[in-house]
C-alpha cells in the first residue's frame, strides 16, 4: 500500500510524463506487486471505474491495468481540438466536455497502451503549440485545423473576456501633508488596496466639494486598462485650509467614505494601485 501511495504522490507532484513512468516494466511491476501485497481490490476498482479521472490516475489505469480510459493532458487536448475542430478554451466546462466525449469515442478496443502513448507523443512533438509540423503528421488528412489552414488557432489560449467600461471621479483630499484614503473591499477590482474615495461622477463630487472649505481643481484624467475593464478616472484635488476647526473637520470627514488620514510617507508604504501611487507621489 505504501508503494502505491508513494507512486501516486510522486506522479502528482512532478511527473511530466506519467505514461512513460507507468510504461516502464519495472514501475508497472512494482505497482502490481504493491497492489498484490495490499490485497486491496477497492483501489484498483476505483482507479479503473471512475469517469474523467485526472491525467495521473488515468495514466495508471491505462499503463498499469490496460483499462480503456481517455487521457487528456495539455498536449492531447491540443491534438484533439485541432483534429476535430473543437473551438473554445479547454478550461471552459462545455469545451472540456466536448473534448472528453471525443476522446472517449476514439478509444480503441485493444492495444490501449500504445494508442495512448502515441497520442501523448504526437501532441508533445509534431502537434506543438507553435509551428506544428503538420506535413509530417499522420493525421494531417483528417485534421480540421490543417484543412482550415490555421492550426495555431486551436485551441483558444485563454477565455475571451468581455471588456467593460467604467467612469469614476477620484477625490484626492489634502490636509497639509496628509491625504484621506479608504480601503477597497476584499473582493473585486483593487481588492484590499488603499485608494482615494471614488464617486460615480465628477458632478456629484463637485457638489460636495462646493460646501467644503479650501479649494479644488480637476486634474488630467487617468485611463487605466485592466484585464477586463477600461477604467476612466477623473481626479479632483481638494486642498483644505491650514487652519480648520476640529468640529468643521469632523463634519467634513462624516461626509466622506469611511477611511483615515495618512501622511504621504505612510500612504506610499501601503498597498496602492499603480495609478494612485503615481498620482500622489
Amino acid at each position: 500500500m505504501r508503494a502505491v501511495l508513494l507512486m501516486l504522490a510522486a506522479a502528482s507532484a512532478g511527473a511530466h510524463d506519467v505514461g512513460m513512468l507507468m510504461a516502464s516494466p519495472v514501475a508497472r511491476g512494482l505497482f502490481h506487486k504493491a497492489i498484490g501485497e495490499s490485497g486491496s481490490v477497492v483501489i484498483r476498482a476505483a482507479l479503473v471505474s471512475s469517469e474523467q479521472v485526472s491525467k495521473t490516475v488515468a495514466a495508471i489505469c491505462v499503463f498499469a491495468f490496460g483499462a480503456r480510459h481517455a487521457i487528456l493532458d495539455g498536449n492531447v487536448k491540443r491534438l484533439f481540438a485541432r483534429r476535430f475542430g473543437i473551438a473554445g478554451f479547454p478550461g471552459d466546462a462545455k469545451v472540456a466536455a466536448k473534448l472528453w466525449r471525443q476522446a472517449e469515442r476514439e478509444l480503441p478496443r485493444g492495444n490501449i497502451e500504445s494508442y495512448t502513448q502515441g497520442l501523448m507523443d504526437l501532441g508533445a512533438t509534431l502537434c506543438s503549440p507553435r509551428r506544428p509540423q503538420c506535413s509530417a503528421c499522420p493525421l494531417q488528412r483528417q485534421c480540421v485545423a490543417r484543412r482550415e489552414g490555421d492550426p495555431e488557432r486551436y485551441p483558444l489560449k485563454s477565455r475571451v473576456l468581455k471588456r467593460t467600461k467604467r467612469r469614476n471621479a477620484l477625490l484626492w483630499l489634502v490636509d497639509g501633508e496628509r491625504v484621506w484614503l479608504v480601503q477597497r473591499p476584499h473582493r473585486g477590482v483593487w481588492a484590499g488596496l488603499w485608494t482615494p474615495p471614488l464617486y460615480d461622477a465628477l458632478e456629484e463630487l463637485r457638489v460636495l466639494a462646493d460646501r467644503w472649505p479650501g479649494s479644488g481643481e480637476a486634474l488630467v484624467p487617468i485611463d487605466h486598462a485592466l484585464t477586463h475593464l477600461d477604467w476612466h478616472l477623473q481626479p479632483w484635488r481638494h486642498r483644505l485650509p491650514g487652519r480648520l476647526a476640529a468640529a468643521r473637520r469632523a463634519a467634513l470627514e462624516a461626509e466622506l467614505p469611511r477611511g483615515r488620514w495618512f501622511t504621504l510617507e505612510q500612504a506610499l508604504a501601503l498597498g496602492l494601485p499603480a495609478p494612485v501611487r503615481k498620482l500622489i507621489s
